[in-house]
């Protein structure tokens, strides 16, 4: 008796175990966030040019933003790597001179950048690729030309007249969850670092 009952808890023990649910990720990424002046004045910017082509959207003046890097989705233990990582930097504020407008074929966007990367940019750049990397994190410092979208699925480049120079002060950069929402996405900063040196 005393054995069947050992056997018994063994092979109790021995089952299988409940399926766990699936750990959620989210998917992140590193950006600048324009303040309420200057996201006005991308928007105002972006509604003064000709209208879209057929297809072509516009970016929701809610979801302006200047991307850093692209992190993708990520585990609750490697999001708490990256917020605790992006608190180590020590990067000046900077000024941005937004004055040209450009275009990625690949990927049909019209975006806002600059014609001189301000110095100040490059060092948090350079900041943000050592840091992340201490959490498994790769990024090519080189490829980053600092940018705006303003319009997707443009089929084909325009001729713009020049535009008026948006100067953006920054002085913070920010963590950002992408999330899925009807018809679309929504942006929502997670976290905001002070550039203070």
């Amino acid at each position: 008796m005393g054995n069947d009952r050992q056997e018994l808890t063994d092979l109790t023990g021995s089952s299988e175990k409940r399926p766990q649910k699936p750990t959620r990720k989210r998917r992140l990424f590193f950006a600048l966030w324009p303040g309420k002046s200057v996201r006005k004045a991308m928007a105002e910017l972006n509604r003064q040019l000709p209208p879209p082509e057929r297809g072509g959207r516009l970016m929701s003046n809610a979801n302006i933003h200047l991307t850093l890097h692209y992190i993708g989705p990520v585990d609750e233990e490697e999001m708490g790597c990256l917020l605790n990582a992006a608190k180590e930097i020590e990067s000046m504020p900077f000024k941005m001179e937004l004055d040209r407008l450009g275009y990625f074929k690949r990927p049909r966007v019209l975006w806002l950048g600059c014609e001189e990367t301000p110095e100040g940019y490059i060092e948090l750049i350079k900041q943000l690729a050592a840091k992340i990397s201490d959490c498994g994190f790769a990024m090519d410092e080189r490829e980053n030309r600092p940018h705006v979208t303003l319009r997707r699925k443009v089929s084909r480049p325009k001729e713009y007249a020049d535009i008026q120079t948006i100067e953006w002060q920054v002085d913070q950069f920010v963590l950002v969850e992408s999330v899925s929402i009807k018809g679309g996405v929504s942006y929502q900063v997670v976290e905001s670092y002070p550039l203070n040196g």
